[in-house]
């Protein structure tokens, strides 16, 4: 038993000391190849290296080290990544974000093919439209992305808003008009300075409740808007300018009641008054006192006024919007405003200049034929107009007038104008008074308007003149 014993912890040892040599063999296996491990890593990690001083040297060299700073966490966003609009809940303003963004295509779905000289359509596409933002005024990328922010907000609710481009005042910018025609529209203006859109009418409906809509004078800043109430035996016309805050802010606002006030309480009661074809009562509503119908009728406003609505699907007018400069429907817009009001002509020139335009000039039979069309929806026959036309006293030709006050190379009183004057004008004096100034006077027997010749103050000659005397205002015309 004692040599088994002994047997076995002879075994146990000699095992144990094998064991021991085993281990020890696979700790110098082990040490003999950590050198060889620690070398992988080490040249895995140079050639990292190696890889990102490239990417630096690259980044460098073109110009993209804060792209690739932003990009890698390490900075915020530069400015070359700037460029796309962005609505701005507290004030509507529309101001420049990130340009990331894919530019909406607007000839639809275009197929990739291969191109020539290795570029595929898509990126000839936006490198053409690339080079189309750079170009155009500001306000024109500035636009499509108003009506992006538009689409999304209002295409949600399953409406199909339409836009257009309107003169609405007389700079050199249009407005952008966005809606839902016969339910609301908007109107947004670009405000230079600050390179921002401003949001001036927001979702104003219309089409319900008496209101039939907005409309406006083109570069007059005047916007016009009928309503009514007690199905229509109260009757409101509001007009409204747009100030320097971007706000349309009361100018007028008329009522006319038309009903008959049977019980005589000065108030409507639908239970006892009855409607009345013609207005029995006016008022001036911003002082609630009543005014004469001779009043009422000099505080309108009288012009070529047209609807405030969209035209252009989104896609038309972010195309129309890339080529607008080649787009004379956007660019040549005439606007009239007919004012009633005792004055002189040197006063009416004097406030047309103030409004930014200057007195009426028609230099061709097209622009004297559009504004006898426009007196005539107005019904204005028994008002005499001042327009923009003048002599020297020591001369007999008439000439128009630019903004300046000085006259242009056309002589008014030549064979070209002959059918626009009255019989027997122009007569250059009456009564012994001297006349060196144009009007337009209406004719019944021809139902047409016709230039005549007037002193300055028309009504210090007759005083029968008050009331009926009122001017012409033109914006972006010329009168050279």
């Amino acid at each position: 038993m004692d040599d088994l014993i002994r047997s076995e912890d002879n075994k146990s040892t000699d095992e144990e000391i094998k064991f021991e040599e085993k281990k020890n063999v696979s700790n110098d296996e082990v040490s003999s190849r950590k050198p060889a491990i620690v070398d992988i890593f080490k040249g895995l990690f140079g050639i990292a290296f190696g890889v990102i001083v490239i990417i630096l040297v690259i980044a460098i060299c073109t110009g993209k080290l804060d792209t690739l700073a932003y990009k890698l966490g390490l900075a915020g966003r530069p400015d070359s990544m700037k460029g796309v609009a962005t609505d701005t809940e507290s004030d509507r303003e529309y101001t420049t974000v990130d340009s990331e963004e894919k530019a909406t295509d607007l000839r639809g779905e275009v197929e990739s093919t291969s191109h020539p000289n290795g570029k595929d359509e898509e990126d000839e596409k936006e490198s053409s439209e690339e080079h189309t933002k750079k170009d155009s005024p500001d306000f024109i990328e500035q636009y499509r992305k108003t009506i992006d922010s538009y689409e999304a907000e209002h295409s949600s609710n399953g409406d199909n808003p339409s836009y257009n481009l309107i003169w609405f005042d007389n700079d050199d910018t249009p407005e952008l008009v966005a809606g839902l025609d016969g339910y609301y529209v908007s109107m947004y203006a670009f405000d230079r300075e600050k390179n921002i859109v401003h949001c001036v009418i927001e979702d104003w409906p219309y089409g319900a409740m008496g209101n039939s809509g907005y409309d406006y004078i083109p570069r007059a800043n005047t916007i016009r808007n009928y309503n009514s109430d007690y199905a229509g035996m109260i009757r409101f016309t509001y007009f409204g300018r747009m100030n320097s805050s971007y706000e349309i802010e009361d100018s007028v606002v008329l009522e006319a009641d038309y009903y008959l006030d049977k019980n005589s309480d000065g108030e409507l009661s639908l239970e006892w008054d009855e409607y009345s074809d013609e207005a029995k009562r006016y008022a001036d509503a911003m002082t609630n006192k009543e005014i004469s119908p001779e009043k009422y009728k000099s505080m309108m406003k009288y012009g070529n006024f047209e609807a405030i609505s969209g035209k252009y699907t989104a896609n038309e007018m972010k195309e129309k919007l890339l080529r607008l400069s080649d787009d004379n429907e956007f660019i040549e817009k005439k606007g009239y405003e007919i004012s009633i009001e005792d004055c002189t002509w040197e006063e009416a020139f004097d406030k047309c200049i103030r409004q930014g335009g200057h007195l009426a000039c028609f230099e061709s039979p097209e622009e004297w034929q559009n504004m006898q069309e426009i007196l005539k929806i107005e019904g204005i026959t028994n008002i005499s107009l001042y327009i923009g036309g003048r002599r020297n006293r020591d001369s007999n030709n008439y000439r128009w007038i630019n903004a300046d006050g000085e006259p242009g190379e056309e002589i008014i009183n030549s064979s070209k104008y002959k059918a626009f004057w009255l019989d027997g004008e122009p007569s250059f004096e009456g009564s012994g008074i001297e006349e060196c100034y144009m009007n337009i006077i209406y004719q019944k027997k021809a139902d047409s308007w016709y230039f005549n010749d007037i002193p300055n103050d028309v009504i210090n000659v007759s005083d029968s003149f008050s009331g009926k005397i009122g001017y012409i205002c033109e914006y972006d015309g010329h009168c050279l």
